[in-house]
């Protein structure tokens, strides 16, 4: 059976704004199978769970709750390339966007797995043409660039995706982290704060 995001073509539901008082609105973080970048992870995810415990202002309409979940191409504990265990609580068929205010694919070298996914390349085009902000860090680009999503855009990616990012017509720039609308990518683990802090301000925190 194909990948169909929740709510997408069912309702023609579009993302975008802050969210409704009680309706909890999610950063969907989204792991390779295996080998994602530790780093990576848990800056990213320092960031989004400082901003959901309301750390970082928000934006939020008041009422609103915002949470942080991982999804990947199977449930349960996967481990990344310096011993990081994280439990993905999401099947990808189990996204549903009309909860979500971002999706950020985090980088590694497990990216190499995700590439020719369907799944994988259905959730990025489906979140980008939900409206939500969709952020992609080190090889992770690589998946918006197959999906065909940054052609004729300014984008970055760690020197691994580089290939990926000419073929898929980007344009790419070197900097940290570069954003065009509300797509974001990032160059590595170390603009991994940058990258995150800006997609907690396109967000609001919510949609």
């Amino acid at each position: 059976m194909d990948f169909l995001p929740a709510g997408i073509e069912e309702t023609g539901d579009v993302p975008g704004n802050p969210g409704t008082p009680g309706n909890p609105m999610t950063i969907m973080m989204v792991l390779a199978p295996g080998d994602f970048n530790d780093d990576e992870y848990s800056i990213c995810r320092e960031v989004f769970d400082a901003a959901a415990s309301g750390g970082i202002a928000t934006g939020l309409v008041p009422g609103t709750s915002l949470d942080v979940r991982v999804c990947g191409l199977k449930k349960g504990l996967v481990r990344g390339s310096f011993g990081l265990w994280v439990d993905v609580e999401l099947a990808l068929f189990e996204v549903d966007l009309r909860s979500c205010a971002a999706v950020v694919f985090i980088g590694g070298s497990g990216v190499s797995a995700c590439l020719n996914s369907r799944f994988i390349l259905k959730l990025a085009r489906a979140a980008v043409d939900a409206g939500c902000v969709v952020g992609a860090l080190c090889a992770a680009p690589g998946i918006l660039a197959r999906a065909g999503l940054l052609s004729m855009r300014p984008a970055t990616a760690h020197p691994v995706a580089a290939d990926e990012l000419a073929m898929g017509g980007a344009v790419i720039v070197d900097s940290p982290v570069v954003v065009s609308e509300r797509i974001v990518t990032a160059a590595g683990p170390f603009a991994a704060r940058e990258f995150a802090e800006r997609i907690v301000a396109m967000a609001r925190l919510g949609r």
